[in-house]
């Protein structure tokens, strides 16, 4: 071993200028290097584009893009008749879509603005599912509301709340039911129709075993009966009213022109805390290499060292 690396130091130390471990080395810092910085600059470029994108698009790009989906979303809106529905027993032939809208708001005052939703649920007939407020490191108040309202009525709802402050983020999704709907209504008639039958039977049974095997046959109907009526009722109330899922938060005091020293210094304790995180990241990547070029340094020089000794 000890004449190896003496072999390998006098090598080092050699007259010859270019050696082939140090292109090695030359060429494997050189790629780490450009590795780490794609690593760390692709994720800062890719969020700016989507800032820009965003930016360019205008203050009103999300509520455009809803108005448009909430419009193709269903080519006969509710209420409008169904060519292809219009033989169906009742002659409803109504499309039946369940409709689901997501709204994320800034304002300066979310208090304000849940005020004027409680409000707006009472005019529009519709309510208030379900409610949640807190406030996050930063201080900033969130509420976030489940709001239920007729589903005529959720694009406008989206408008007159979409004003009170900064669209953040909306979103629609409606899920067709037509033909789950109509099937489940004519499942559900023909039970009852064929209750009605064993109810003659009944009536015209004259033994006690007629009658038991009646009576059994009909508590059978009635229970696929009740189960029907509850999930058309589910279908009811689900294409009747739409679903909006409201958060309102406030937006962020910082860089607002409101000097306030205890946010500063959580600003600039978050980006120290950010510049650790990256340097121990380029230190850990980068110290093997350094490694490996002290040791090919040390034994270039302690090669010079014992050749002029």
């Amino acid at each position: 071993m000890g004449k190896s690396w003496e072999r390998f130091v006098a090598w080092m130390g050699s007259s010859r200028r270019a050696k082939p471990v140090f292109i090695l080395c030359g060429l494997l810092v050189a790629a780490l290097f450009v590795f780490s910085a794609i690593i760390l600059l692709n994720p800062m470029a890719s969020q700016n584009r989507q800032l820009a994108a965003r930016d360019s698009a205008g203050p009103e790009w999300a509520t455009t893009a809803f108005s448009t989906a909430l419009k193709e979303s269903a080519a006969v809106q509710p209420g409008e008749r169904r060519a292809d529905l219009a033989g169906n027993e009742g002659g409803t032939g109504e499309r039946k879509i369940i409709y689901n809208a997501g709204l994320t708001l800034e304002a300066p005052d979310p208090d304000g603005v849940y005020a004027f939703v409680m409000e707006y649920m009472k005019e529009e007939n519709g309510y208030v599912a379900s409610t949640r407020r807190w406030v996050d490191r930063d201080e900033r108040l969130h509420i976030q509301m489940r709001l239920r309202l007729p589903a005529p009525a959720l694009e406008a709802a989206l408008a007159a709340i979409g004003g009170l402050g900064k669209i953040v983020e909306e979103s629609l999704t409606g899920r067709d039911i037509t033909e789950e709907y109509y099937d489940l209504e004519a499942r559900l008639k023909n039970k009852k129709r064929q209750e009605e039958r064993y109810l003659e039977i009944l009536q015209a049974a004259k033994t006690v075993d007629e009658v038991l095997k009646v009576e059994r046959e009909l508590e059978r109907i009635r229970g696929d009966i009740e189960s029907m009526e509850g999930r058309f009722r589910y279908l009811q109330d689900q294409t009747e009213m739409a679903t909006l899922n409201l958060l309102c938060r406030e937006p962020s005091r910082f860089g607002t022109g409101i000097f306030r020293p205890g946010e500063l210094f959580r600003e600039i304790a978050g980006v120290f805390l950010k510049s650790l995180r990256l340097l121990a990241l380029a230190v850990t990547g980068v110290l093997p290499w350094l490694v490996i070029a002290g040791l090919v340094l040390f034994a270039v020089f302690a090669g010079r060292k014992r050749r002029r000794e």
